[in-house]
């Protein structure tokens, strides 16, 4: 019988929410989920999506898996986030810039994890402060990429300290995209541009 601590760091929603293409990452996720799935009992994995064939498939192909819950588009987003201890988002999306899983998740205190792609390491820290871990995918093989992910999230599953911390951060880390701070970033950018062309 596992201690009451061992079930205690256990108990973990993941939940990841995106447009239903491969390039999120849908697959990584899903994959890294079933690595750490037997080792920890209670955890699980809450997939919020647009509809699409590559989601139908994916829902046919893992739709044995009880702790995998594919719960298509889900309108407003709130009630799905206030059910999340972790956003995990391997994207490698070749539009990516600012995704709104990123700002919507660290805004309702959940660290993310995600990959080292377009803005996403500057947006999940500020100042120095981290509210969330970068992977980095990129020019890897697909077994590994999963792994680093499943690594990456069972560094939450074993530390409750750790994941306590980073939601805290959220707090200070989703600061940069109130619009006052955003507003004053546009004009300090802008500032910065016509200086350096009078």
């Amino acid at each position: 019988e596992p201690s009451v601590k061992n079930r205690e760091i256990a108990r973990l929603n993941i939940g990841m929410f995106a447009r239903g293409v491969e390039s999120k990452g849908w697959d990584i996720l899903i994959a890294a989920f079933l690595r750490l799935e037997d080792k920890y009992e209670h955890i699980t994995l809450m997939l919020a999506f647009s509809e699409t064939n590559y989601m139908d498939y994916l829902k046919l192909k893992y739709s044995k898996h009880e702790k995998i819950q594919f719960l298509g588009l889900i309108d407003p987003i709130d009630e799905f986030l206030s059910s999340i201890d972790l956003v995990a988002f391997p994207t490698y999306y070749p539009g990516e810039s600012l995704p709104n899983t990123i700002i919507e998740s660290l805004m309702f205190d959940i660290p993310v994890i995600s990959t080292q792609h377009a803005e996403i390491p500057n947006m999940i820290q500020y100042n120095g402060v981290h509210a969330g871990t970068i992977v980095n995918i990129q020019g890897i093989e697909f077994d590994e990429q999963v792994k680093r992910f499943s690594d990456a999230i069972e560094k939450y599953l074993i530390n409750p300290n750790f994941l306590q911390e980073q939601k805290e951060n959220c707090k200070i880390v989703s600061n940069q995209f109130e619009m006052d701070t955003c507003y004053n970033k546009y004009l300090d950018f802008f500032s910065k541009v016509t200086n350096q062309n009078p």
